[in-house]
């Protein structure tokens, strides 16, 4: 067993927006701890600075499977898993940009990821009506833009149905949620 296996390019917003820090991280998924143990070297590193800290988390479930990532994101992982590249973007950002990722790379839980690989979808989604178009709904719904990400998609019904929920406040007209797929 190669190293390699375990290992993926950590990327941050920072990464997508600017420039790779080229970070590395250790990446056992699901693996139990006896197959995460035969890669030595990097379960020697998570050993000796994850599990310290995990021992002192308050959830009994990251204590007791301090080698794992707690959110490992399967859906995610297995619609990126037949791709060559994907793209993703930051949450939060003043500009919106889209970038190509390789499949080595694990995004960060501030990163929006979208789960196609053709030029066609790249394109609408980096091109001046979608980005225009998606900075008038924030400004007509009055919305965060921590909450973009549930507005990005919507202008593709063929890869995700999205549905407008009830406003909680008189402030907001409601907000895009996803439902379920076609």
């Amino acid at each position: 067993m190669s190293n390699r296996e375990v290992l993926r390019l950590y990327v941050n917003g920072e990464d997508i927006m600017n420039r790779h820090s080229n970070r590395w991280i250790v990446d056992f998924v699901q693996m139990p701890m006896e197959q995460a143990q035969q890669y030595r070297e990097p379960f020697k590193y998570v050993e000796k600075h994850v599990k310290p800290v995990r021992d002192k988390n308050n959830e009994r479930a990251t204590r007791e499977n301090w080698w794992r990532h707690k959110g490992t994101v399967p859906a995610m992982r297995k619609a990126l898993e037949p791709l060559s590249r994907f793209i993703a973007t930051v949450k939060v950002a003043k500009h919106r940009m889209f970038v190509w990722l390789d499949p080595i790379a694990l995004p960060s839980d501030r990163s929006i990821v979208i789960s196609m690989d053709d030029h066609l979808h790249f394109g609408l989604l980096n091109s001046s009506p979608h980005v225009i178009g998606l900075w008038r709904q924030v400004e007509r719904l009055r919305i965060d833009r921590s909450i973009l990400r549930q507005l990005v998609l919507k202008p593709f019904p063929s890869r995700a149905c999205w549905m407008r929920s009830k406003p909680k406040s008189n402030r907001r007209r409601g907000i895009w949620t996803r439902c379920a797929a076609f």
